[in-house]
């Protein structure tokens, strides 16, 4: 056994004790970092700050990459996460009526991300969405498309609760348009004359927009 004996608390150790070409021993040297954070925590703060503002770039990029990243690793955490605050959200406003999580999680997931009504994609209703917003071409209609970024939960019988045979999904603008003012029968005759004409007449004057068949 190979010994090693630490400058700073004069110790005997053994040589797996201390890192690789030091003469401290790791107990110190965090001790060291540690007293060295303490006494220094705004000049380390600053460094960090001045750093992140001359290279914004460059830490936007490793934020995306690391988002990106987690993301993939916790696909499954973060859908399971998305959906019980969801699951919550229609719990309290039906806490009397309302299928078991289980049960709204099986549903969800065999039920396409299409909207029942005007039948857009998910993918499509992002994708308008999010030209308009990077371009800022801002108005009510894009307002309303930002509350959410998938398709939401609407019950065909607004008296009735969360149940399989009353749920359905649907985007965001033809859910704040149906609310309780018509029934989701009348209101997809509605949305599949006009819902898809909107969205045409919504990017007509983006040049270049490219946009799947609705």
């Amino acid at each position: 056994m190979d010994i090693k004996i630490c400058k700073i608390c004069n110790n005997s150790k053994d040589i797996s004790e201390f890192n690789l070409n030091r003469n401290i021993c790791k107990l110190c040297q965090r001790k060291q970092w540690t007293d060295y954070r303490n006494d220094n925590r705004e000049k380390i703060n600053k460094r960090r700050r001045d750093s992140r503002n001359n290279n914004k770039e460059l830490y936007s990029e490793k934020q995306r990459i690391y988002q990106k990243k987690y993301y993939e690793n916790n696909k499954s955490k973060k859908e399971k996460y998305f959906l019980k605050k969801r699951y919550n959200y229609l719990a309290k406003r039906n806490p009397l009526n309302i299928l078991s999580f289980d049960e709204f999680k099986q549903w969800w997931e065999d039920t396409p991300d299409i909207c029942e009504y005007c039948e857009i994609t998910i993918e499509n209703y992002n994708k308008i969405k999010d030209f308009f917003t990077k371009n800022n071409l801002d108005n009510n209609i894009i307002k309303t498309m930002k509350i959410a970024n998938s398709m939401t939960v609407d019950r065909k019988n607004n008296f009735k609760g969360y149940q399989k045979d009353n749920m359905v999904k649907c985007c965001m603008i033809c859910n704040a348009a149906k609310r309780n003012l018509i029934t989701s029968n009348c209101y997809k005759i509605i949305a599949k004359q006009n819902m898809k004409e909107l969205f045409r007449l919504m990017i007509q004057n983006a040049p270049g927009f490219d946009l799947q068949p609705i």
